[in-house]
């Protein structure tokens, strides 16, 4: 039997579905992704933006009143 966090796992890492999602959060404002070098590998690093941080706490708040 799948248990529901498998699930969850299962569809995080498709990579067709976390780019576009990627997308939309970078149009939206929620996410700044730039070019970086990191331990000297070229690395793409997303922030969240303050739109982004709001929205982060405003998601997780609302998900702990239905858990």
């Amino acid at each position: 039997m799948i248990e529901s966090r498998d699930v969850g796992r299962a569809v995080l890492n498709r990579d067709a579905m976390v780019y576009p999602a990627m997308r939309e959060l970078i149009e939206g404002g929620y996410l700044d992704c730039r070019h970086e070098v990191v331990e000297g590998e070229p690395r793409h690093v997303c922030r969240l933006t303050e739109k982004g941080r709001e929205a982060y706490v405003a998601t997780a708040s609302a998900w702990e009143q239905i858990r």
